[in-house]
């Protein structure tokens, strides 16, 4: 069920920073900052929304305050897919990575603790006690079972699934050689721009008295 949703709670302290068009509300929001007027407007924020809207599944503790407020500050992305809530410290994945190294259903992020569903939909295993306790076990890619076991799955929900450790390893290459290549380009765009500076410099030392006159 897709629901639609009064966002004007998070406005004062997040900025949109894309959004997908389709059957489901995607979008995802950057904090401000970390300052602490902001983080515990932000808390109000989202706690009124989840407030204002029962049928969210907030994948993060709302309580105590404070708990949520850490998570506020130390995962700065906030991202609504379809009916889930998720705080994270990653943007969405880039375009360029394979379908099974995100998180799809939750955060958009690039998984950390890949596990598979029964039909190897994979999942954030950090989220999934939180999705569990909402809505059982039922996968957030369809209608069938995140694992075929009953053994009490909402007091084992993290202990259930067994992390892709393959997967995973290939993951956080991926995410390394991803922030090699930007730091790379931070530098390559830094250098571009001090030889610019220095060009600059040199063609102004060299003009005519006269001419600045």
């Amino acid at each position: 069920m897709t629901i639609k949703l009064d966002l004007n709670s998070l406005q004062p302290t997040y900025d949109q920073i894309l959004s997908f068009p389709g059957k489901q509300l995607v979008t995802q929001y950057v904090l401000h900052n970390d300052a602490p007027e902001t983080i515990t407007t932000a808390t109000q924020g989202i706690l009124a929304l989840l407030s204002n809207h029962p049928p969210l599944c907030a994948t993060f503790s709302t309580q105590p305050q404070e708990h949520l407020e850490t998570e506020i500050k130390t995962k700065k992305f906030l991202v609504i897919n379809g009916n889930v809530v998720c705080l994270s410290d990653e943007k969405k994945a880039p375009i360029s990575a394979p379908k099974n190294f995100v998180d799809r259903f939750f955060s958009l992020s690039l998984l950390k603790n890949p596990v598979a569903c029964i039909k190897n939909h994979y999942l954030e295993q950090t989220y999934l006690p939180f999705w569990i306790a909402k809505h059982g076990n039922v996968c957030p890619g369809g209608d069938h079972p995140i694992v075929s076991t009953e053994t009490d799955i909402n007091l084992n929900a993290q202990y259930l699934f067994k992390i892709d450790e393959e997967l995973q390893w290939y993951i956080d290459n991926f995410r390394k050689e991803k922030l090699q290549h930007a730091n790379a380009l931070s530098t390559q765009k830094h250098h571009i721009i001090e030889q610019y500076r220095n060009f600059a410099f040199d063609c102004y030392v060299d003009l005519d008295p006269v001419v600045l006159l």
